[in-house]
Formats: structure tokens, C-alpha cells, sequence
């Protein structure tokens, strides 16, 4: 059985990884809605 610092660091990379995998979602998503204006936008 895990310890109670175990689970808490499993719950904490896990939520990590799902806010990167909505992060990563949301920039492709949003990177294909401007592609066609992404070239003319300053970066």
C-alpha cells in the first residue's frame, strides 16, 4: 500500500499531466483556427 506522500505525489503528476494535455489541446486547436493569419500575426 502507498504511503500518504506517495499518493500525493501521484495525484499531483497526474494532474500535472492532464493540465499539460489540455494545454497542448487548446494550443493546437487554437493554432489550426489561425493558421491562415498565424504569418501576418507579430510574434
Amino acid at each position: 500500500m502507498l504511503s500518504p506522500e506517495g499518493v500525493f505525489l501521484l495525484l499531483v503528476s497526474s494532474a500535472f499531466l492532464v493540465c499539460i494535455d489540455m494545454y497542448k489541446q487548446v494550443f493546437y486547436f487554437y493554432r489550426q483556427r489561425q493558421s491562415s493569419t498565424a504569418y501576418a500575426l507579430p510574434v
